[in-house]
This record gives structure tokens, C-alpha cells and sequence, in this order.
């Protein structure tokens, strides 16, 4: 199957990378890494907390950020998106920082709902998921949709990696949103 993707464009022509997901069915995965503010690994922020805390969220931002008003969820209705390893909580701000700037409209001509909806049909990885009390992290779980959007993630073994219980343990889940979020999400977005 890789081989027919790669097949679907030219190596000089990666826009058609989208066309080609969606034709073949197969979801596309952003996966965070340090370019954000620092623009290379470390060579900005004195320390790794501080890269780690902020690089790796506002890298998938920046990239959602971009494809919303862009308009390609509506270029490719078919597509599935996966945003990977920046935790969770940076979701539902981002939903209403764009909904708030979708006032202008002018600006994203091809979007036809807001942008927080066109998020909710995008997917994410829990991991590095936010320490805090659970009270607080199930109202980012409810922003988010979590139960038909979020997808338990290990990363083991990174130092950060999250232990099944980070996420199978929250209280405020339900016994199929559980199920969904640990494994068959998953299964039914990378067609396993």
C-alpha cells in the first residue's frame, strides 16, 4: 500500500499527498516535534522543560492552525487527521481562539461550519497527557469530544511516555468512550 501512495504522486509534487491519503484511505498523522518557537532542537530555550513544554503543542498547532481556514477539510472530506505527542489541553482553546477569528469569514472562503467543528472531526493522541485533577481535565475531555476523537498513545520509551492507567483510570469516562479512547478508535481510523 505504501508503495501505491508513494506511486500516486511525484517526489516533486507533495501537495497531491492529501489527494492520495484520501483516495487510498489511509489518515494522515501530524506528529509534534521541536520546531516550534525554538525553530530547531533547543537553540532558543535555555532548558529541555521549557522546549518540551511549548515546542511540541505549538507545533501542532501552527498545522491545524493552517489547514482549517485553508480549507482542507472541505478539499478532502474523506481524509482523516491524526495530531500526535502534544497532550491534550491545547485543543479546546485553539477551538475557540478560531471560532472567535472565523469573523472573518473573507478570510477562509471555503469553509462551510465553524472551525471547532471541522476539529472535532479530526483525531489526537492523549500522550503527553496533562497531570492535573480530573475535574479539570474532563472539562478539555468534553471541549474535544474525547470519547470520538482522542486515541490512548504510550510513547514508551521516552521519559514522558504514559502508563495505560494515565487515561483507562480517569473517572469521568464511560465504559465505550473507554473503549474507544484505548484502542478502537484506532483500530477503525488506521484500518487495523
Amino acid at each position: 500500500l505504501a508503495r501505491r501512495v508513494r506511486d500516486w504522486f511525484r517526489a516533486d509534487d507533495r501537495a497531491r499527498i492529501p489527494e492520495a491519503a484520501q483516495h487510498h484511505g489511509l489518515p494522515i498523522v501530524v506528529h509534534a516535534n521541536f520546531l516550534g518557537p525554538d525553530l530547531s532542537v533547543f537553540s532558543k530555550f535555555p532548558s529541555f522543560l521549557e522546549s518540551h513544554a511549548l515546542d511540541m503543542t505549538w507545533c501542532n498547532q501552527v498545522q491545524l492552525t493552517s489547514m482549517v481556514p485553508e480549507g482542507v477539510p472541505e478539499r478532502f472530506p474523506d481524509l482523516k487527521f491524526v495530531f500526535q505527542e502534544s497532550g491534550v489541553t491545547w485543543i479546546g482553546g485553539l477551538m475557540y481562539r478560531l471560532d472567535t477569528e472565523y469573523m472573518r469569514r473573507l478570510e477562509a472562503p471555503l469553509l462551510k461550519k465553524l472551525p471547532s467543528e471541522y476539529m472535532k472531526d479530526f483525531y489526537y493522541s492523549t500522550q503527553p497527557i496533562e497531570e492535573m485533577p480530573p475535574r479539570h481535565l474532563k472539562s478539555f475531555f468534553d471541549m474535544a469530544d474525547a470519547e470520538n476523537s482522542f486515541m490512548f498513545a504510550i510513547d514508551w520509551p521516552h521519559v514522558d511516555y504514559d502508563e495505560p492507567g494515565a487515561v483507562a483510570d480517569l473517572p469521568f469516562l464511560s465504559p465505550e468512550g473507554r473503549r474507544k479512547i484505548m484502542g478502537e478508535t484506532a483500530l477503525g481510523v488506521f484500518r487495523l
